[in-house]
């Protein structure tokens, strides 16, 4: 089972037309939450930054990638928050 594919496909277009992979995977779904590691480690094989379309950000999976966007506060400001705040519907 795959849920990772690269580029843009049919998926949510990422920002700027961004090539990084795009996954299916539902980080915050209450499985993955119970046991999160094999899903960690599919992201984490993905890519250093991995476009999560249902949410419709990235996800930093690498020690050097979360080091250098808290190294470059223009690129990343804390000022907008640490986490995506929108509303979401249950079981979408």
């Amino acid at each position: 089972m795959t849920s990772l594919m690269r580029g843009t496909g049919t998926h949510e277009v990422q920002p700027s037309g961004g090539n990084a992979p795009i996954s299916d995977l539902d980080p915050y779904s209450d499985g993955v939450l119970l046991d999160p590691w094999s899903t960690y480690a599919e992201l984490q094989h993905a890519g250093p930054a991995v476009w999560l379309s249902k949410y419709k950000m990235f996800a930093l999976t690498r020690y050097e990638s979360v080091w250098k966007s808290l190294q470059d506060p223009v690129s990343f400001p804390s000022s907008l928050g640490v986490n995506d705040e929108r509303s979401y519907e249950p079981g979408s």
